[in-house]
């Protein structure tokens, strides 16, 4: 039974919450930023979250899942600080397991605010990212309650810079307000000039909260000798609090004062026993009663403070609920252009997969990537159906090819560290890497007509040339938001031209994938262009619309044959074939199949894997023990 090892956790932890939740974040206590960006997004929906020692699954943290009820669990962060183990535990106990994360932290934080913030948000909340923990924990405590209290996304940004990813994300989510704690250069306000822009300082956020919650506001206390201990609160509801993180108990005059000046009532201390204890005795000195939460452990404290406060819970997770219900339309339309961009990016893998099979074997890869391809359909029908949840889920987990390219990064010799600049750079570096890769793409374009069709490249290449132009005149009325997502179709544009120049040098031949893949880029980046530039009917006339539906075949096959062995499809037509491996004479634990169009993940006997792909000439394909290069049968698709 499906939840069956769930069940025996919340058995044998103890009888589940009363209030029991659908999900649950994770994170770690490697890096306190991930957890508070995860913190604000837990509050808006009222989710707790629990954090990973080490980014590793532990008793406790599993107890607390476990007593939750919870039956998804979201990872907030990237395989280097929550294991691939813990992600691979959970899984194996039964939850549904969903990912979040970038290379870096604002890229992490871009993820959570697009599946936090489906529907969109008026308004979000800046902090640096310096790579000083103890610095962002400060600032980001700041940041994280603030957004908490604002129900917005907590996106760290490098010091100095508003990278184009987070302006990008900016504009699709609708803002209008943007808080940053901390003081702007001149040039970083100018960029965010279409924005009602709050600087703050710690008094300042202070302020809002007194302001936004009157007479209920509460004073949170932290109580933990370092950085990293600031997981002891990440399951206290923030909203209506003002938190402080205490690391001494010298520290505490001054919150008294404070809580005496704005008399404010409620008042929690969560953390380590010991400086607990000394911080509840100063404040008892000044006439102040805490309510006072602790453990040995950070997790221990994690799961007594969810306890306590789990009625509060409950509350955020109905308005949450409420408000998604009220808005499902708009979260229907925004799903669908996510679902857009995912294709997009399984697009972009797939050539720069083809690129990289020069450094290592990467059939691993392009069968998840394949496999996710042919997933798309069905998640579009889920999103036209209003099944939401079910449809973000799987969004996010055909995402998993992400995960396999990480791990073998170093094999295939993937260049992530490009990647990490891309997600922290502004526009302004951006350009200028973006127009060198263009120019070195045109220097060799006579060289490759000589050595393949380059037509693909060719049309990439111009239309880099026209979003450059586009976001020249974006950038030259100062703004930054406007040019934003050109620039990340650009980024798109130039490196498959790129990917696809590097290819063609090499074979002499385009993969037929990857041609695909080329025209449909084309397409989505004129379409994005003619959206920004406010010209999308004129743009769309000149795109070729594709065919909504597939023609859908079922193959089956085992070790000697397959039935049947040919398929005669109309050219230009979308295709969707269903492989099935018979449970009989199959030897080898399964088969996968290969062609210039697709590839599979092993399909074990008694089980199926789809592909799908746009039939513009006749191929063959064919069926091998997985993971090898023994051949067991051949097939053939006939384009008419």
């Amino acid at each position: 039974m499906k939840y069956a090892l769930i069940l025996s956790i919340i058995f044998l932890t103890g009888v589940a919450l009363a209030q029991s939740v659908d999900t649950v974040i994770v994170t770690t206590d490697k890096t306190s930023v991930d957890l508070l960006v995860a913190k604000a997004a837990g509050d808006r929906q009222g989710i707790p979250v629990f954090t990973l020692p080490g980014g590793e699954l532990n008793e406790d943290v599993k107890s607390s899942i476990g007593s939750a009820g919870a039956r998804t669990v979201v990872i907030v962060g990237g395989p280097v600080v929550v294991s691939v183990q813990a992600e691979s535990s959970l899984k194996t106990l039964g939850y549904n397991v969903i990912r979040l994360w970038g290379i870096e932290r604002t890229g992490t934080a871009v993820e959570v605010a697009k599946y936090f913030w489906a529907e969109g948000s008026r308004c979000a909340v800046l902090a640096d990212d310096t790579k000083n923990p103890e610095a962002d924990t400060q600032d980001g405590i700041l940041a994280s309650t603030l957004a908490s209290n604002l129900e917005c996304p907590f996106l760290p940004v490098p010091k100095g810079e508003v990278p184009s990813e987070v302006l990008a994300l900016l504009e699709n989510m609708n803002v209008s307000d943007v808080h940053h704690i901390g003081v702007l250069p001149s040039g970083l306000k100018a960029m965010l000039a279409k924005y009602k822009l709050k600087e703050l300082r710690d008094t300042d956020v202070d302020k809002e909260v007194l302001d936004y919650y009157s007479n209920n506001t509460k004073v949170v206390i932290i109580a933990a000798r370092a950085w990293n201990d600031v997981a002891v609160a990440s399951s206290n509801p923030a909203a209506g609090s003002i938190v402080r993180f205490v690391t001494d108990a010298s520290q505490t005059e001054a919150i008294a004062d404070f809580i005496i000046e704005n008399s404010i009532k409620d008042v929690r201390i969560v953390g380590i026993p010991a400086l607990a204890g000394e911080i509840e005795i100063e404040l008892r000195a000044k006439g102040i009663v805490p309510t006072k939460v602790v453990g040995e452990r950070a997790s221990e404290v994690v799961k007594n403070v969810w306890e306590a406060h789990k009625e509060r819970w409950e509350e955020r997770r109905e308005k949450y609920i409420e408000i998604r219900n009220s808005v499902k339309e708009r979260i229907k339309s925004k799903l669908l252009e996510r679902l857009n961009e995912t294709e997009s990016e399984i697009d972009e893998e797939m050539i720069e997969a083809d690129d990289l099979a020069a450094n290592g074997d990467v059939t691993a890869l392009k069968a998840k990537l394949n496999d996710a391809k042919a997933k798309l359909l069905a998640i579009k029908q889920d999103i036209i159906a209003g099944d939401i949840a079910i449809a973000e889920r799987k969004m996010q987990e055909i995402r998993d090819y992400r995960k396999e390219k990480w791990q073998s990064r170093d094999r295939i010799k993937w260049e992530w560290q490009k990647h990490a600049d891309m997600e922290e750079r502004g526009a302004p570096n951006l350009r200028g890497m973006y127009e060198s890769t263009l120019n070195e793409v045109e220097g060799v374009l006579p060289r490759l007509r000589e050595k393949c069709n380059s037509t693909d490249v060719e049309n990439l290449v111009e239309e880099a040339k026209s979003l450059r132009d586009s976001i020249k005149t974006a950038l030259d009325a100062n703004d930054h938001p406007k040019a934003a997502p050109l620039l990340k179709q650009q980024r798109e544009v130039v490196s498959n031209a790129k990917r696809l120049a590097n290819i063609c040098e090499r074979s002499e031949k385009l993969p037929e994938i990857a041609k695909r893949a080329a025209e449909r880029n084309v397409e989505r980046a004129m379409k994005t262009r003619g959206k920004v530039e406010g010209k999308l009917e004129k743009i769309v006339e000149r795109v070729q619309e594709r065919a909504a539906e597939a023609k859908v075949f079922t193959i089956e096959g085992d070790d000697a044959v397959l039935s049947p062995s040919t398929i005669e499809v109309g050219k230009g037509e979308k295709v969707r074939i269903k492989f099935k491996v018979r449970n009989e004479r199959v030897s080898f634990g399964g088969l996968d199949f290969r062609s210039d169009y697709f590839s599979t993940n092993k399909i074990a006997p008694g089980s199926s894997g789809e592909v799908e792909f746009t039939a513009d000439k006749s191929f063959t394909f064919i069926s091998y023990w997985p993971g090898s290069n023994v051949v067991k049968a051949r097939g053939q698709v006939v384009v008419k």
